[in-house]
């Protein structure tokens, strides 16, 4: 009957979701990596002090190119 169907399938429902499978559907061997180029440093760096390559902001050129997009 309906009922006993909907039962049924309410309770595979349940075991299915409790066993958490995972199945990939495909394989990249590489990572995929978006990032926008709005950032800037230093044109010249300074001789001694805080090492400035850990420093970035946003380039207000660069930022405007992506903001026009």
């Amino acid at each position: 009957s309906r009922s006993e169907l909907v039962t049924a399938l309410r309770a595979l429902d349940r075991v299915l979701r409790a066993r958490l499978d995972w199945i990939p559907t495909y394989y990249l061997a590489n990572h995929r990596v978006a990032y926008w180029d709005m950032f800037g440093f230093l044109e010249q760096k300074p001789d001694f002090g805080f090492p400035v390559e850990t420093l970035w902001w946003i380039d207000k050129g660069k930022a405007a190119k992506i903001g026009k997009a």
